[in-house]
C-alpha cells in the first residue's frame, strides 16, 4: 500500500506476463441526490460521447487500439460492522487493462475522458439514454429474481437503496423523465452531467488498485504519479450528499406486474436486525436450505423453474427467489416453512460434511490474477480483513447440526417481519391479493 500524490495506491505483485491491470475508484458519496441517479449514464458517457480531442468513434477505436479494455462502472458496497449497518462504501470504478509497453497511452487515454470528456452531443446522448431504457426494460421478464432482488435490499440498507435508483425499477423510472428532458431541456441535462462529473473527478479520494509483475511496477507507479498529478485535489460541487439525504430505508410488500406467464417470487428479512449473530456456519446453513427444502419445495413439487436463497454477510439480509415460477402465496407458504425445516431436520455425517466441502471450495475458489488483485482491493477499502475470513473458515469447518437449528430458529422468528417483492403477471398477483396478500401493485411497463 502506497501514498501517491493525496491518492491511496494497492499493488498486488502477481504473475501477469507482462499486463498491467488497474482499478482507478473515485468516491461518489459526496453526489448529491439529485444527481445520483444519472451515475449510471455517467459513467458510460465517458467512453461514449467522446472528448474534446476526438468523437466517440475514434476514442472507441482508441481503446481498442492502446489497452485490452477499459470500463467505467459504480461500486457499491460497505464497511463491515457488527450491526451490519457500517458506512456506504460508494465510487466510481474505471477498470482497465493494458501491457507495459503501453501503460504511457492508457493513461493519456484516462486524462482525456476525465479531464476532457465532451458531453455536449445530444443527440448521441439521446441515443444512449434509449438504449438504457430499452435494456432495462428488456431485463425485467427474463430476470424478474434479480430486479425483485434488488428491491427487497433497497429496502434494508441505504447502499442498496443507491443500487435500485442507479439500476433498478426506480432507475427505470427516471431514466423514463430523462428522455423527455433531453428533448425539452438539453442545457439542464448537460448541466446535470457536467455538475456530476466535477462531483466526481476528485484526487483526495482517488484509490488505485495495480496487478501486474513485481518487475513492472515500478514504471507503473511513475506513470501513475503523473497521471494522480493532473486530477484536481477536491470537488468544484458543494451540495448535501445522497448519504445524508436519502429517505430511512422501510420493508414494503410490492408487486410489479409484467407481460409474462410466469412470476418471480422474493421475500426478505433481515437478520442481524432481528439480533441473530451471523457466523459462517450460518452461511453453511443457508447453502444447505437451498439445495435441500427450497429446491424440493419450491422447484420439483411447485414447478418453478428454480428455488434459492441468499445470505449476506456483510448487511445481514437474507432473501428467498424463485425463478419462473407459477405459484405466489403458495411459494410464500413454503418460504416461511424454511425454519421449521432446519429446526426438525437432522442432517447426516455426510450431508454435513458434503456441505462444508463445497462451502470452502465457493470461500476460496480459483481466480486469476486480475480477479485475485482486485477482490483484495474491494476486502481492503470494506474491512473485511484475512482475520475475519480465516474466523469463519474455522466457523464453516466446525459446524454442526445444532448450528443449522439455531439458523432455522432465525428464520422462523422473523418469517412475520419479511418483505416482500413478487414481478410477475397480472392474472397470478390478483390471485394472490383475493387470497389474502397484502401486497400493492403497480405495472412499471
Amino acid at each position: 500500500e502506497d501514498q501517491i500524490s493525496g491518492a491511496t495506491v494497492y499493488h498486488h505483485p502477481l504473475p501477469t506476463s507482462g499486463v498491467v491491470y488497474m482499478d482507478l475508484g473515485m468516491d461518489i458519496t459526496g453526489v448529491s441526490m439529485e444527481l445520483l441517479p444519472l451515475m449510471s449514464l455517467y459513467t458510460e458517457s465517458l467512453t461514449q460521447l467522446g472528448t474534446k480531442k476526438e468523437d466517440f468513434v475514434s476514442l472507441q477505436q482508441r481503446i481498442g487500439r492502446e489497452t485490452g479494455g477499459l470500463r467505467p462502472a459504480t461500486y457499491m458496497s460497505q464497511l463491515v460492522a457488527a450491526d451490519g449497518n457500517g458506512p456506504v462504501v460508494s465510487m466510481l470504478m474505471i477498470r482497465a487493462k493494458t501491457m507495459s509497453s503501453k501503460t504511457t497511452q492508457t493513461f493519456d487515454l484516462l486524462k482525456d475522458i476525465l479531464l476532457e470528456p465532451n458531453f455536449d452531443n445530444k443527440e448521441r446522448f439521446r441515443q444512449l439514454v434509449i438504449e438504457e431504457k430499452a435494456g432495462v426494460e428488456s431485463g425485467i421478464a427474463p430476470s424478474g429474481h434479480t430486479v425483485a432482488a434488488g428491491r427487497l435490499r433497497s429496502q434494508y440498507r441505504v447502499g442498496a437503496w443507491a443500487t435500485e435508483q442507479m439500476e433498478g425499477l426506480a432507475y427505470l423510472d427516471y431514466v423514463k423523465a430523462l428522455l423527455d428532458r433531453v428533448d425539452k431541456d438539453w442545457e439542464g441535462v448537460l448541466g446535470d452531467l457536467r455538475a456530476l462529473h466535477s462531483a466526481v473527478v476528485n484526487r483526495s479520494k482517488l484509490v488505485c488498485n495495480v496487478t501486474t509483475d513485481s518487475d513492472v511496477y515500478p514504471g507503473v507507479k511513475a506513470e501513475l504519479k503523473s497521471f494522480l498529478d493532473s486530477l484536481p485535489e477536491k470537488s468544484s460541487l458543494q451540495l448535501p450528499s445522497w448519504v445524508d439525504q436519502a429517505p430511512s430505508p422501510t420493508p414494503a410488500n410490492e408487486g410489479f406486474i409484467i407481460p409474462a406467464q410466469v412470476n418471480y417470487v422474493g421475500k426478505a428479512m433481515n437478520l442481524l436486525d432481528a439480533g441473530y449473530k451471523l457466523t459462517g456456519a450460518s452461511a453453511l446453513a443457508s447453502k444447505h436450505l437451498g439445495t435441500s427444502y427450497l429446491w424440493d419445495t419450491v422447484r420439483v413439487q411447485g414447478g418453478a423453474y428454480g428455488g434459492f436463497c441468499r445470505l449476506d454477510m456483510r448487511t445481514g439480509d437474507f432473501l428467498y427467489l424463485s425463478y419462473r415460477d407459477p405459484n405466489v402465496n403458495k411459494t410464500l407458504a413454503n418460504y416461511d416453512g424454511a425454519g421449521a425445516f432446519l429446526k426438525s431436520h437432522d442432517i447426516s455425517e455426510e450431508e454435513l460434511t458434503k456441505s462444508i466441502i463445497g462451502m470452502i471450495g465457493d470461500m476460496d475458489s480459483y481466480a486469476l490474477p486480475d480477479a485475485k488483485g482486485y477482490a483484495s482491493m474491494t476486502r481492503k477499502i470494506t474491512g473485511e480483513t484475512d482475520e475475519l475470513r480465516q474466523e469463519r473458515r474455522e466457523q464453516v469447518l466446525g459446524a454442526t447440526a445444532k448450528d443449522f437449528k439455531e439458523f432455522g430458529e432465525a428464520l422462523e422468528a422473523t418469517k412475520e417481519s419479511g418483505s416482500v417483492v413478487v414481478v410477475g403477471s397480472e392474472t397470478s398477483l390478483n390471485a394472490a391479493k383475493e387470497e389474502g396478500l397484502d401486497i400493492s401493485l403497480t405495472q412499471p411497463l
